[in-house]
């Protein structure tokens, strides 16, 4: 064989060589890629599992609550967040009274076509009063009211000066539609007004999503933190400082009665109406199970909103990831 050709036969072999090396590289990145990826499945399934663990001895606490007792922050289901070690990482729980707050549902009002505007219910106005406690500008509060009205009711008529329907909707740059139905989430209120991040961090915890129009507020369970809610439950009766300073000095079993709340010295004297007193609760029926799951490399999270009746919790609807 002459000399060129024994050096054309080495680098078609160099070349061979080469190619084969690249193959063989590649295939050992793909099937690396896909022992890691497999791995990631098996990690995040087992975290899944996991979490339905947690929700489960959740749901066993919730039925722990006597029926027709008052619910309150001193009993074993509101325990703040426990901590569990599972094998690769650790379970951490915690339960929330999903009526501490104020369900931007209940804004909902049904009305026949071509009905006026009915006045503001007792709903409507603890909405705008505590959005003012919170230093929401009047125009604002009252623009999301409405909005959320519309947005939840079955018509067409748009509320007030600031309400909107399909029409308003449709004309923006990414059109939509109202959703002509009940809130499953806060995330909505972007929809309708383009909440700002300040915005929604004074909302966080004040507002909630529950699937009723009529729940009431469990008033055991407020934190002192609220104090603006509790304010404008009770039609500002009493002071900012007065309601945290009631919610401090709550009983440690929670009061028995609404009766017994507003027969508190701090509230002597004052009259609440009787629309606003239906708004008040010491017991509650829905509640938020929030599981965080830390397993080797994954992290998992389920929110899981249950309802308690008759001693028996049931599942409403889950979530996974952060809330609004």
């Amino acid at each position: 064989m002459k000399r060129a050709e024994q050096g054309a036969a080495m680098i078609f072999v160099l070349l061979v060589v080469a190619t084969l090396s690249i193959v063989a590289v590649q295939i050992t990145e793909q099937l690396r890629f896909n022992v890691k990826r497999l791995d990631n499945q098996r990690q995040n399934t087992q975290a899944y599992w996991y979490s339905l663990g947690g929700e489960q001895l959740a749901r066993t606490l919730l039925e722990q609550i006597e029926a027709d007792k008052p619910v309150h922050r001193g009993q074993a289901w509101a325990t703040e967040d426990a901590v569990f070690p599972i094998d690769g990482g650790m379970l951490q729980g915690r339960i929330r009274d999903a009526q501490a707050c104020l369900n931007v549902n209940n804004l909902l009002v049904m009305r026949t076509p071509g009905e006026a505007e009915p006045a503001p219910t007792a709903s409507q106005q603890q909405f705008v009063a505590l959005l003012g406690l919170l230093g929401f500008e009047q125009p604002r509060a009252e623009l999301l009211r409405e909005r959320i009205q519309d947005w939840i009711d079955a018509d067409f008529q748009p509320n007030g000066l600031n309400g909107a329907e399909d029409l308003v909707y449709s004309d923006r740059e990414q059109p939509l539609q109202s959703a002509n139905q009940l809130m499953v989430s806060l995330t909505e209120l972007n929809l309708m007004a383009e909440m700002s991040a300040q915005e929604q961090a004074l909302l966080e915890g004040m507002l909630c999503v529950l699937p009723v129009s009529d729940s009431a507020v469990n008033v055991n369970t407020l934190s002192p933190d609220q104090a603006p809610l509790l304010v404008a439950l009770l039609n500002a009766a009493i002071s900012q400082e007065d309601a945290r300073a009631l919610l401090q000095q709550r009983p440690e079993n929670g009061w028995e009665s609404v009766d017994q709340l507003l027969a508190d010295p701090l509230l002597a004297g004052k009259e609440i109406p009787e629309d606003y007193r239906a708004t008040l609760a010491v017991q509650s029926a829905f509640f938020r199970a929030t599981i965080n799951v830390l397993y080797f490399d994954t992290r998992f999270n389920l929110q899981s909103l249950m309802k308690l009746d008759n001693n028996k919790a049931s599942l409403v609807a889950r979530r996974y990831g952060e809330l609004f």
